[in-house]
């Protein structure tokens, strides 16, 4: 990820970026508990919503990994591919804990 160059493309500083992607890890890391919990009650509708949302935010940043995984499982959900979508999940989660871990 290139921090001066999304910054850049989306009009910021590099501060005001840092600050973004701060604000991200916290409530990125909600949402992915929240989804997480979704999945584990069966709320396929619910978990669909929250990686939508982690998609958003993701591709809003610039943060592409995230983004497509996010987006691939909101797919998934939505054919009611249940158990591929959870298989993503777990990558998933990788990628937020890893994101989320200062520096």
């Amino acid at each position: 990820m290139n921090v001066e160059e999304n910054s850049r493309a989306l009009g910021l500083t590099v501060e005001e970026y840092n600050d973004l992607l701060a604000l991200f890890a916290v409530v990125g890391m909600t949402d992915f508990q929240k989804l997480r919990a979704a999945m584990e009650h069966g709320d396929s509708v619910q978990a669909s919503s929250l990686a939508h949302s982690l998609k958003g935010a993701a591709g809003s940043l610039g943060l592409t990994v995230i983004y497509e995984l996010a987006a691939n499982t909101e797919r998934l959900l939505n054919c009611g591919r249940f158990e591929e979508a959870a298989v993503l999940i777990q990558s998933l989660e990788k990628c937020m804990f890893e994101f989320a871990q200062p520096a």
